[in-house]
């Protein structure tokens, strides 16, 4: 499989409007703001693009729902480093390159300094998304996370707990209440 046609592009593109028309019809059946409020905006618009060069609408800038250029980048990172039948996945380390490099253009540059301010995380987020994908490889996943200095990686730690070296200055480890 190559790059998509004009008419197949132009298809794709519709399903900022269908998923965009399926909440927004549900939305008015509750008669209220809700979480799908939230959702309809971001379907609608999580492929507009910083610089106005999206769909559908060409907004560009804070005309952008905040949420939608979250998602945005969220949906892009994801696109990158999911393998596809017509493409293999790229690194975290590729996805996040690709993405800084669509800063300012495609991404709102504040969320993109979010991202790279946050992407260490990553590593855990794959971790426990292998653990559920594969409970049996427990004992595999947590020396991988020992060796990377993860939580709940080291002997002796208790699994979930944080060690004080990655508290922000100021917070405390324990729960919020």
């Amino acid at each position: 499989m190559g790059k998509l046609t004009v008419e197949e592009f132009d298809k794709i593109k519709q399903h900022v409007n269908i998923g965009g028309e399926a909440l927004r019809s549900v939305d008015m059946e509750i008669k209220r703001e809700s979480f799908l409020t939230l959702g309809k905006e971001i379907a609608y618009s999580h492929h507009e693009w910083w610089n106005g060069q999206g769909y559908p609408e060409a907004m560009r800038g804070d005309q952008v729902p905040l949420l939608a250029r979250i998602v945005a980048v969220a949906d892009v990172y994801d696109a990158l480093t999911t393998e596809r039948p017509y493409k293999k996945a790229f690194s975290h380390e590729q996805a996040i390159e690709e993405i800084r490099r669509e800063s300012g253009t495609h991404f709102d540059p504040e969320i993109v300094e979010v991202l790279l301010a946050n992407q260490h995380r990553f590593s855990n987020i794959k971790a426990f998304s292998e653990f559920e994908e594969r409970p049996e490889a427990a004992d595999e996943l947590l020396s991988r996370a020992a060796s990377a200095g993860m939580p709940g990686g080291t002997p002796g730690e208790q699994p979930g707990s944080v060690p004080e070296s990655a508290v922000p200055h100021g917070e405390s480890p324990g729960r919020d209440e």
